[in-house]
């Protein structure tokens, strides 16, 4: 693939889950596959981060809400434990994830569905990814990667009592 930018080839940021060029240092963003049987544009939800419309996407057989400019993910908080149980059930190796990055917890967003601020605070799973997450209207935010990332953890808990 070509750079929309500068039109130089891209390279994978395998860890980043995106394209970017080495040479004018722009990256781009995949989309999930779209969902053919509705309306690709849900033009009653706004991205929480960018304000625009977000897009009706599929992972796997599961309907989540994308941004095309920042690729964050809005889904409920059983479709993401469904999602990320589903692809670390077919996933073959893990990776120890990197720290915390404890300046996520600071960030302030609001809900797409009742507009309160949402809660930021770790994912207590695999991985050190920082959610956003509404108690009213039980949505997840997910930045670009973050679903990749607690996907990729590797979980070193131990079940209770072991």
């Amino acid at each position: 693939m070509k750079c929309d930018n500068c039109g130089a080839g891209l390279t994978l940021d395998a860890y980043a889950d995106c394209l970017d060029c080495p040479y004018c240092g722009t990256f781009h963003l995949p989309v999930l596959s779209l969902v053919s049987r509705r309306s690709s544009e849900d033009t009653e939800t706004a991205c929480p981060v960018c304000d625009v419309p977000l897009t009706l996407a599929e992972i796997e057989s599961w309907v989540v809400r994308q941004c095309t400019r920042c690729g964050g993910m809005l889904t409920t908080g059983d479709t993401f434990w469904r999602i990320l149980e589903y692809k670390r059930a077919r996933r073959e190796t893990f990776v120890s994830p990197p720290p915390l990055r404890e300046h996520d917890l600071e960030r302030a967003i609001d809900c797409p569905g009742c507009k309160t601020a949402m809660s930021a605070h770790p994912y207590y799973g695999p991985g050190n990814i920082v959610i956003d997450s509404c108690a009213e209207c039980r949505y997840v935010w997910l930045d670009h990667g973050e679903l990749s990332e607690a996907e990729r953890a590797a979980d070193d808990r131990r079940p209770w009592g072991g």
